[in-house]
């Protein structure tokens, strides 16, 4: 019997092919959109943590309290004597360890000033903990030398190029200002913005000399490849013990804000989970509803001919799974088709939204991810409340009496 209804079942939907078409285009389309936009938002995850990582913040940092990467804090206000980097460098997990001094000065080209953050860094050290070297076009620093390395977007929107040279006004560790003249050696063009928009990187000996901070650096930032960052961080905090005012923080507790952005996603998911959901209910109860209406004598015939009434129900609900389950099939396998584009070639989102700040550290190609669960989760969220979105309709339509049915 159950053949014989699904049968009249896919015959009856056959009969409506341009209700049936829409209620299932209408569904995968929004299976679609939920997994693309899911596998998305993962690659910007994915690569945002990777370029906090690599251009940013390492997996750990040591730094005064106070410490902070709005502007205002970077000053030599929070430099502290390097007096631990050996002995972070020999602790156990420590991959690699440099020191950075990083103040926010006014860079000025004769022409235009421009607010920038000046970082100074060990030419041979750096590049271990951040692969700076691989986006520069142009050469690297030198150590006593009075070169920069900026990122490329500044340059442009300065008219700049290599072999330029740039002032840059910051203030020293007694609160004078002093103006560094530096040439320009190298352009970065890298994946974070930041980086590319307001960044220089100097030598670290020179802008200690500069600023009149012999020894002194505003963090120790390591590069590990321990899992356990947690242990790790207790374990570099006992060296810092004897200054109370530094403190070792790991890169999410650096990117609680991005990490914040990247939780609201599941939010997101949850709306066009619920959206997939309205959908199937609304189309499937419109598409099970009308055709009831539409075969009232059709089924009064049926019901005078001895088929009980659960067997009628039995027929709209497979009228109802087979649009959920094909509308749901179509939707993610659309969505397997656009995904695989996406993981193999990327969406360039830099042409998309520009140097605008999205709360996201991303700049360029953009891959997607596959969710594997997540397509299985969808498809059967679709196909059972569609399914379960034809009840009332079937329910309605089997307890018509069938002499009243007859005669309309």
């Amino acid at each position: 019997m159950s053949q014989v209804l699904l049968r009249l079942a896919a015959r009856n939907l056959w009969r409506q092919r341009r209700r049936t078409l829409l209620t299932l285009s209408a569904l995968a389309f929004g299976v679609l959109i939920l997994l693309v936009m899911d596998s998305l938002f993962a690659g910007f995850d994915d690569l945002g943590s990777r370029n906090l990582i690599d251009f940013e913040t390492g997996h750990l940092q040591i730094r005064h309290q106070d410490y902070g990467d709005d502007g205002t804090s970077l000053s030599m206000d929070h430099a502290f004597r390097d007096a631990y980097l050996d002995s972070v460098r020999s602790t156990a997990g420590v991959s690699a360890a440099v020191s950075r001094l990083t103040v926010f000065g006014q860079l000025h080209t004769g022409r235009e000033e421009y607010y920038i953050q000046t970082v100074g860094v060990d030419p041979a050290a750096d590049p271990q903990v951040f692969p700076l070297p691989e986006f520069n076009a142009g050469d690297w620093l030198t150590p006593g030398e009075f070169q920069m390395v900026m990122g490329g977007r500044a340059a442009e929107l300065l008219d700049l190029s290599v072999g330029d040279y740039a002032t840059v006004v910051m203030r020293t560790v007694t609160g004078a200002f002093q103006a560094l003249d530096f040439q320009i050696v190298g352009l970065l063009h890298t994946p974070h913005p930041k980086v590319n928009r307001m960044t220089a990187y100097v030598p670290l000996d020179v802008l200690q000399s500069g600023l009149l901070a012999e020894g002194m650096v505003t963090e120790i930032t390591v590069r590990s490849d321990n899992r356990d960052l947690q242990g790790l961080q207790t374990q570099l905090a006992a060296l810092a013990a004897d200054r109370g005012e530094l403190e070792v923080s790991t890169w999410q507790q650096t990117a609680a804000a991005f990490l914040a952005i990247g939780e609201s996603k599941a939010a997101v998911n949850g709306i066009f989970l619920m959206l997939i959901m309205l959908i199937a209910l609304v189309g499937v109860v419109n598409t099970v509803l009308l055709g009831a209406l539409e075969r009232t004598r059709e089924i009064g015939m049926l019901k005078a001919m001895g088929m009980r009434e659960r067997e009628v129900v039995g027929e709209f609900l497979y009228e109802s799974f087979i649009i959920g389950a094909i509308g749901s099939l179509l939707g993610c396998a659309l969505a397997v088709l656009f995904n695989a584009y996406f993981v193999q070639s990327g969406i360039d989102f830099g042409v998309l939204v520009g140097d605008m700040d999205i709360g996201y550290p991303i700049s360029g190609v953009v891959f997607g991810v596959w969710n594997w669960p997540l397509v299985l989760v969808v498809f059967a969220v679709g196909t059972v409340v569609s399914t379960l979105a034809g009840v009332l309709p079937a329910v309605r339509a089997a307890r018509r009496d069938p002499i009243w049915a007859l005669r309309q």
